[in-house]
């Protein structure tokens, strides 16, 4: 209901500030509405899109404008002022090739990174016998919780990072429940991490 409201709002000022700040005309109701139906765009893109698909995909972007500004020193220093002129040419197009190349690999190979970090979690295992892994639902579970209090927890208990990124999507939901038990598996890690200091 609260959402409703909000786009409502958004789509009543955005033409009033477009009016006031930006041309008193249709040109300025009309970039300010336009201005309001790309916020209500984004929110609702937002609410579709996980979380770790929205930072694989900012990461992506990034480490590509980043490869590119790096092989523009390279132009830069190596080649002639005729491949300098026709680089800055293309520029603009190598700078969006590289970003949305950059954002595909990052979204489409995120779950194999997650595989990754879980197979390395098990190595570590393997190199320390006395620890256990916990995943996602012995953590939201919380009687680990009770466990470590009675002194029944003789192994360290080992959390992979795949697992602390599920219980934080978890816990950044707009659903209530999946809310609930990201916090809850939230608060398992940090009392575990609080115990294992101590």
């Amino acid at each position: 209901m609260f959402m409703w409201f909000a786009r409502t709002f958004i789509i009543i000022l955005g033409p009033i500030i477009g009016y006031f700040s930006v041309s008193q005309g249709p040109k300025g109701i009309l970039i300010g509405t336009g201005a309001a139906v790309l916020v209500i765009f984004i929110e609702w893109v937002l609410e579709q899109v996980p979380l770790d698909d929205i930072i694989a995909a900012g990461m992506g972007i990034v480490i590509g404008l980043i490869a590119v500004k790096a092989m523009d020193y390279i132009v830069i220093v190596t080649f002639s002022d005729k491949a300098i002129d026709i680089w800055e040419q293309y520029s603009l197009l190598i700078k969006l090739t590289a970003s949305y190349t950059g954002m595909l690999i990052a979204v489409k190979k995120k779950g194999e990174m997650y595989l990754l970090d879980q197979n390395l979690s098990f190595t570590s295992k393997r190199l320390l016998p006395e620890s256990t892994t916990v995943d996602s639902c012995i953590l939201i579970d919380g009687r680990l919780v009770d466990i470590a209090k009675a002194g029944f927890l003789s192994r360290m208990a080992v959390v992979p990072r795949f697992v602390i990124n599920e219980l934080q999507t978890l816990a950044d939901s707009s659903d209530d429940s999946k809310r609930t038990r990201g916090k809850r598996g939230l608060q398992t890690i940090a009392f575990l991490e609080k115990e294992d200091s101590g």
